[in-house]
């Protein structure tokens, strides 16, 4: 299955708004995260704490929030021009499959920006019958439990999750079958997508770095060149681990076509 001249012109100029995605999500990703830990946010102690806290610095973990919800947003971006570059040059490629391109980065965001707006109004709450409280502490985490906007929000993670896991897994499985990504990057790729569930934090940060490259893939500036599938426009498997041992200890084509007994002139 190989790619018409179309689809590869489109290929070629999308190539760089998605590599500005991946580029732009750990960029946004990076500057939410030290927005947070500059802001002075109290997260361990009492919740009462935490919640007198959170009033203090509401407005730069809103900031936080949305800086990161469009870092996920931008996800989609260096995903989709994986799958569509995949679908074209293979058969195997489910097109259905390309609502996980967007569902995931699009849960990530919405469960943020709730997360922040449940926290918020528990916040409210607090402090209004703060005053009419003989024990701030125990009110702090009544308001908490009793939050079904909380419990919304936080529920919300889990299927954001698995989404994003199981776009990563399919979409780095068929590209590394068509030759778009090493086998080492798309096997990465695999490896990272099913370890979210079990260790997220950890496996989002090694996300962001296999999306720098990812990002030079599209640019044609990866470590080591782009794979030849790129510009081919059709799959180009890589060879598996025994073909390749195969074709190492096989001799030389030259070799292979010398006629039987010649050998050197004595």
């Amino acid at each position: 299955m190989s790619a018409t001249a179309a689809e590869l012109e489109r290929e070629r100029g999308f190539a760089r708004p998605a590599a500005f995605g991946a580029f732009g999500a750990v960029a946004l990703y990076v500057i939410s995260y030290v927005i947070e830990q500059s802001s002075g946010l109290e997260t361990e102690g009492l919740k009462s704490i935490q919640l007198q806290s959170f009033h203090d610095h509401s407005g730069a973990m809103l900031v936080a929030t949305i800086i990161r919800a469009f870092g996920f947003l931008l996800i989609s971006l260096p995903f989709l021009h994986l799958f569509r570059a995949a679908q074209i040059r293979s058969p195997r490629v489910r097109g259905e499959m390309i609502g996980f391109v967007f569902i995931g980065p699009v849960l990530f965001a919405v469960q943020g920006v709730l997360a922040w707006l449940a926290t918020s109004q528990i916040t409210d709450e607090f402090l209004d019958q703060r005053a009419d409280s003989a024990h701030p502490a125990e009110l702090a985490q009544r308001l908490i439990d009793d939050s079904s906007f909380r419990e919304v929000a936080s529920a919300l993670l889990i299927p954001a999750v698995i989404a994003l896991a199981i776009a990563l897994i399919y979409i780095s499985l068929q590209a590394m079958r068509a030759g778009l990504l090493t086998r080492f990057a798309g096997s990465l790729g695999v490896a990272l997508g099913a370890s979210m569930v079990l260790i997220f934090p950890i496996a989002l940060l090694v996300i962001l770095v296999w999306l720098i490259y990812i990002g030079l893939v599209f640019l044609g500036r990866a470590p080591g060149g782009t794979p030849p599938a790129w510009d081919a426009g059709e799959a180009i498997p890589w060879p598996s681990p025994g073909e390749k041992a195969a074709a190492d200890l096989s001799p030389p084509a030259e070799d292979q076509e010398k006629p039987r007994g010649q050998g050197h002139s004595q």
